[in-house]
């Protein structure tokens, strides 16, 4: 095994955190900007806030649910890409870890329908990488395969 494969392996659990709490941060700075100034706060809120047009609560479901399936998506990812080899496999077994945390969190806190969105986003993620990696190992099948004409 080459040593650039043996640190991809090592890194590739950091990486996987690393682009979670990325994601949570993206996440969390977009609730910020659009419904944050309208939460408990000590500043007077932003006229918009009190709008019969804006939805607030609307908008902060919307956006936690989308923190939480970015998160999902870009653990997924990252795992998959960092891997050098068994990038669908790896997918996978980063779903598993990832919807096994996030069911404990769901019931220490009772968020199930954010776990839920969670693993259905990191579930559709890896069948991506999963039928992409399945393609490409496929094509090189196929060219090595190849009988010259004499």
């Amino acid at each position: 095994m080459r040593p650039s494969s043996v640190i991809r392996w090592l890194l590739l659990v950091p990486s996987a955190v690393t682009a979670w709490y990325l994601a949570f941060f993206i996440s969390l700075a977009l609730h910020e900007v659009v419904v944050g100034r309208c939460m408990d706060s000590d500043a007077p809120p932003p006229g918009y806030c009190q709008a019969s047009w804006f939805p607030r609560e609307l908008l902060h479901d919307v956006l936690v649910f989308f923190g939480v399936g970015l998160s999902a998506v870009a653990v997924v990812l990252v795992a998959a890409l960092m891997a050098p080899t068994h990038k669908g496999r790896v997918a996978w077994i980063a779903l598993a870890a990832g919807a096994t945390l996030a069911m404990l969190a769901a019931y220490g806190i009772g968020a199930v329908a954010e776990a839920a969105v969670a693993i259905v986003a990191g579930g559709l993620t890896a069948v991506v990488v999963s039928r992409a990696t399945v393609g490409s190992c496929n094509a090189r099948v196929a060219r090595t395969n190849v009988v010259p004409k004499a």
